[in-house]
């Protein structure tokens, strides 16, 4: 098929924002279409079920991303309050283990299916990176909200100024201050020698990478 790209990076986040939401609906109104064998209302093989599930799970993915950000803010506002301690090393490989396999998996895919150069490839990741934050809030309100209205991709837009790139990604923007604002006050605060410092400070600077990524998007566009 043909058709119209956005042209904006405001528009390339409505439109996967719709298909991320679209998606969760799917999945709140026919679980059970994709949890049995025979449903009464759809029939799905085994196949089918697989592959409308496996094509969904990166979009949570982006969605528990979200909500290890959140953790981690909350977490670095205790730890300089020194209400806690730091937590131990295993409990960061989660985190950082699903972001790296995401990288990854990105690059092999498209070196195997799409058959691109390394730049097409970086290119991908980057632009797959930033679309990061709106699928996770896609995903979020999609599980606890319903009927939002359809979101006309927009098309065919003038460039926008660089004051208007900067607040297509201001939610990003704020999420990536708040992460290096952290990284830097544990350090400080905790001083820069202190291994278990250096150990949450580059997790969190790991978990900026999403926004610098939409960051750039937006202001590339």
């Amino acid at each position: 098929g043909r058709g119209l790209i956005p042209d904006s990076f405001g528009g390339y986040k409505t439109q996967r924002f719709r298909w991320a939401y679209g998606a969760v609906q799917i999945l709140k109104r026919h679980w059970r279409a994709l949890s049995e064998t025979r449903s009464k209302s759809v029939r799905l093989t085994r196949g089918q079920q697989y592959h409308f599930i496996s094509g969904w799970l990166p979009w949570f993915a982006d969605a528990a991303h979200l909500a290890f950000v959140a953790a981690a803010l909350l977490w670095s506002i205790l730890l300089l309050l020194k209400w806690v301690e730091f937590p131990p090393a295993v409990f960061l490989v989660p985190t950082l283990s699903v972001f790296v396999f995401k990288i990854a998996s990105g690059f092999w895919l498209y070196r195997a299916r799409v058959k691109c150069g390394w730049r097409d490839r970086i290119g991908a990741a980057v632009a797959g990176m930033a679309l990061t934050h709106s699928v996770s809030r896609a995903v979020w309100q999609g599980l606890f909200t319903s009927g939002k209205p359809f979101f006309r991709t927009p098309k065919c837009e003038d460039k926008p100024a660089v004051v208007q790139g900067f607040l297509m990604a201001r939610e990003e923007i704020g999420l990536l201050a708040g992460l290096l604002i952290g990284a830097f006050a544990i350090l400080y605060r905790f001083d820069i020698s202190n291994f278990n410092a250096q150990l949450w400070s580059g997790m969190l600077v790991v978990q900026t990478l999403p926004y610098w990524a939409a960051l750039v998007m937006s202001m590339l566009n």
